[in-house]
C-alpha cells in the first residue's frame, strides 16, 4: 500500500515546532480496525532534524518497542 501525506491520519503538523532534532516513532494498526497478516501492531522509529526550512531525515528503525500511552 502506498499512502501519501494527505492521506488521513498520515501526517503531522510541524508548523510550530522550533528547530531540533526529533523522534517520531509510526505504530502501524493504532486502533487494530484493519485485517493484517501478521502482528496487529508493530512501530518503527524516524529520527529527523528540523530547521525553521528543512527537513532532515537522520535515521529509521524498524521495530522499535511501541509506546505504551
Amino acid at each position: 500500500d502506498v499512502y501519501t501525506w494527505d492521506t488521513p491520519g498520515q501526517f503531522v503538523d510541524i508548523s510550530t515546532t522550533p528547530p531540533g532534532t526529533y523522534d517520531v516513532i509510526e505504530k502501524t494498526n493504532p486502533t487494530g480496525a484493519l485485517l493484517v497478516d501478521g502482528p496487529q501492531q508493530t512501530c518503527s522509529r524516524s529520527r529527523l532534524a528540523l530547521t525553521a526550512d528543512s527537513v532532515k531525515v537522520l535515521s529509521t528503525t524498524n521495530d522499535v518497542p511501541c509506546p505504551t500511552t
